[in-house]
Parts: C-alpha cells; structure tokens; sequence
C-alpha cells in the first residue's frame, strides 16, 4: 500500500494552495519510505519530517496506518491529535501481471496538489490509509486517505477530536486519472 508518492509543484504554488506564511524547503519530486518529506502542522506550519515510524516490532518503519481502528492501536493512538497534510500531486500503487510488477500512478486531474492525511511522531510521519477508491481497486485495495480541502483544516487542528472526523473520511469520491508504468 501507498509505498511512495510525488510532489511535484514548486514551494510558492503551495504557499497559496496550503495557506503557509513562509515558503516550503524543496524536497524530493518522489518521495520513498525513510525519505524526508514536507509536511504541514497545525498554525499552519510547515516541517520537513521523515516518512515511516520506527518501532521495536519490526525492523522496516511503518510508513502507513490503517484508518479502521486507528483510535484503538497504541502505536498510533497517541499520535491523534498530531495529525498533519502531506501535500501530494500523485501516489503510486504496484500490480502484480505474473513476474512483472507494473506501476500505477494515481492523481486528481490537472496535476493540482492535495493533501494526503497524517499523523506526526516525533520527527517522522505516516500517512493513513483506507479502503479503496473505484478507480483504484482494480490495483490494490487500499488507497492513501486524500483529504478533501474542507476537512483539511480541522484535520490538522489538534483541538478537532478525531472522533468528530472518523465519520467523514474515507475513499476519495472525485475524478482520479490512473497512468500505467510497467518499467517501474
């Protein structure tokens, strides 16, 4: 699920789109796990945190955490006033076709970023995951949980209990163009 995705707009562009009083440091175009990525905090703030929690369980970070249940799960409950937007223009997802593992690129129309929900541990994040959108299930059957721009805010405000937005988020409902790339 969601092992890597792209920011590709310039730091000005989500200066406005995001609200952000200080311009953004540039990051990677494509962004893996244990990569450093920009992030927004409430205020709204921006930080460069790195992707995949650390935990003694297992020895690769945990880069995403199932939505279902998360206010249950004592690696990421904790976190939950801590959330954050990940600013995204697209995120990819891996098909198995026999040997070939065949890359699927997924993003709104038009290339705008949006915002991919989080959670900040620390001095790393990971991003929440949900079942999957239509146009993705025929890849994978989840999907990162794509914030629609009103639910933004209060997302990333720590006084907005999770609880009063656990009932509004799931798949993304709008338009998803999918591009397929077998050489990745």
């Amino acid at each position: 699920m969601c092992s890597r995705f792209e920011n590709t707009r310039p730091p000005e562009e989500l200066l406005g789109r995001f609200g952000l009083s200080v311009p953004p440091d540039v990051v990677p175009d494509e962004v893996r796990p244990t990569d450093p990525a920009l992030v927004i905090l409430a205020g709204p703030r921006v930080a460069v945190l790195r992707w995949g929690l650390e935990v003694s369980w297992d020895r690769r970070p945990v880069i995403n955490a199932r939505l279902e249940g998360i206010e249950r799960k004592p690696t990421f409950a904790p976190h939950l006033r801590s959330r954050c937007l990940v600013p995204a223009t697209a995120w990819f997802e891996w098909r198995k076709e026999g040997r070939a593992r065949l890359r699927h690129r997924f993003s709104p129309p038009g290339g705008q970023p949006f915002a991919l929900a989080g959670l900040a541990c620390g001095g790393r994040f990971v991003i929440l995951t949900c079942a999957a959108a239509p146009a993705v299930e025929g890849v994978h059957d989840r999907m990162p949980l794509v914030l629609p721009e009103p639910l933004e805010a209060p997302w990333i405000d720590p006084e907005t209990p999770f609880a009063s937005l656990a009932p509004l988020l799931g798949p993304w409902t709008g338009a998803l163009v999918v591009e397929g790339d077998p050489t990745h």
